[in-house]
């Protein structure tokens, strides 16, 4: 197979009268190819090949249009069913040039594969469900593919153009002749609740519904059990690997503690702390990036000296004290680990000089600890955190984790939820906790982080809220780009 990249030509001179054409792997033949890409109503747009554009060329010149004529081909691959021909009178004259031209950074890509009788693929029986954007981009020409028995639903309601043609004209090219335009009927999903009401019509279509409960993250039966002293000391870059004895397990407890710049250096001053959780399946070591940055921002003096601690939860504890009483995470952080670091540490023994952080899973716990205890904690940092309540987190969480953290019951997972706890003790938060949420523009997790921060708002919780460019679900890149930002809050939390 060949393949020729389609350079960018320079003119050097232009006429002030001329035509300009568009070729696009997303044009159609019956298009005036006078747009650079479809129309919002789908009645115009570019020419779909060069074959198509060289013939609209030669059509202008019949009727007369005497002016130079510029090409411009999107990015794109273009595949050559045939031997592209160009004639001499299709280049024009000195005066009247006809110039094919790469479209302003964008780089098409011709290749002179034959394409093989054959199907790529067939799309049936799903529910596309968006909320922005178009549908189907690219080249959707051919018959290389089927689609059918699909249900289509635009939330911006609206015409729902199929790459470039109605849903009348998309269905005669003999492509979704049995799919409808209509609501799939989700039970609730502004709370990302997608199961199927009884009478949703892609249940009529033949759509197998998926159990999201069996997707995503769950146990690992060939995964030895969490440990409370994590067998793994490895301790990142300005950590300790550390251990206390708990009566609450009858064993011993591993954490990280970083302390700051100078700590070694007075044997007076006391500093205050953050206690940082990690997110599900993590570990203590997910800190790292966490710790590399504050102490980065202590230097800097972008951030006040203070002493963080990184949690051991268990891998998926969700920071609460199981249904089942064999893993009380809860009671080891808050009864056993903040009292054993005000002892060996020079902690601000206050709640006004202690903060809790964490991602995911960790903003969950972040959550429910930082609302349960007001009394501990006076700055709560939830960073794109797992928010689950009572109406999610049957069809979101694995069985087995549900069952593993909440014993499968609905109630006790309700009295640990950060949404209930939140408006239980708004009294004893409401303008005593600094309260921060942070999560990223492209996360799963947006809508939900913002629809409790709007529940902070209704029961006049002051607090932060802000979206991090460019990020989705991903703790690394989310605390690199919001870089010493991360630590203003502190600022505000601690002084300094």
């Amino acid at each position: 197979m060949k393949r020729i990249a389609l350079a960018l030509l320079c003119l050097a001179s232009v006429a002030c009268a001329q035509t300009t054409l568009y070729v696009s792997t997303a044009g159609r033949v019956d298009w005036s190819g006078r747009l650079a890409a479809p129309n919002a109503q789908g009645a115009d747009g570019p020419l779909p090949s060069l074959a198509a554009a060289r013939d609209a060329v030669r059509s202008l010149r019949t009727k007369g249009v005497r002016e130079p004529v510029t090409v411009l081909v999107r990015g794109g691959t273009y595949y050559l069913p045939e031997t592209f021909v160009l004639r001499p009178e299709d280049s024009g004259s000195p005066d009247q040039p006809v110039v094919y031209a790469a479209y302003p950074r964008e780089r098409p890509i011709m290749s002179g594969r034959r394409a093989e009788p054959h199907r790529s693929f067939t799309f049936e029986r799903n529910i596309v469900y968006f909320d922005s954007g178009r549908l189907l981009g690219s080249n959707w020409t051919g018959d290389q593919f089927l689609m059918d028995r699909n249900v289509y639903f635009d939330v911006r309601g609206g015409p729902i153009v199929f790459s470039g043609r109605t849903f009348a004209e998309w269905r005669e090219s003999g492509q979704d002749r049995d799919s409808v335009i209509a609501d799939p009927l989700f039970v609730n999903p502004g709370n990302y609740d997608f199961s199927l009401r009884p009478d949703s019509p892609a249940l009529k279509l033949g759509f197998q519904p998926i159990d999201l409960r069996e997707v995503g993250p769950r146990p690992n039966p060939e995964q030895a059990p969490a440990a409370w002293a994590d067998p793994d000391r490895t301790a990142p870059a300005g950590t300790q690997y550390r251990t206390f004895s708990s009566r609450t397990i009858g064993g011993e407890v591993s954490y990280l503690v970083c302390l700051p710049p100078g700590y070694q250096a007075s044997s007076a001053r006391r500093y205050p702390v953050v206690y940082w959780l990690h997110g599900l399946g993590g570990n203590q070591r997910g800190g790292a990036t966490f710790v590399a940055l504050l102490d980065a921002a202590i230097k800097a003096k972008a951030a006040p000296p203070m002493i963080a601690v990184l949690v051991n939860g268990l891998r998926d504890s969700r920071y609460c004290d199981s249904f089942d009483g064999k893993r009380p995470v809860e009671t080891v952080i808050v009864k056993e680990l903040i009292p054993h670091v005000d002892k060996t540490y020079r902690t601000i023994g206050k709640r006004e000089a202690r903060a809790i952080e964490g991602f995911s899973m960790g903003g969950f716990g972040v959550a429910h600890l930082g609302f349960k205890y007001p009394e501990l904690f006076g700055a709560v940092s939830i960073m794109a955190g797992a928010l689950l309540d009572a109406d999610s987190v049957g069809a979101s969480m694995h069985p087995e984790l549900f069952a593993k953290d909440f014993g499968s019951n609905r109630a006790y997972f309700q009295a640990n939820s950060p949404w209930v706890l939140v408006e239980k003790n708004a009294g004893a938060i409401r303008g005593r906790t600094l309260v921060r949420i942070a999560v990223g523009d492209q996360d799963s997790l947006l809508e939900r982080d913002r629809n409790f921060h709007a529940l902070l708002d209704h029961l006049k919780i002051e607090s932060e809220f802000e979206t991090v460019p460019g990020v989705g679900h991903n703790q690394k890149l989310f605390y690199e780009k919001l870089g010493a930002r991360a630590f203003q809050f502190y600022r505000k939390a601690f002084g300094g």
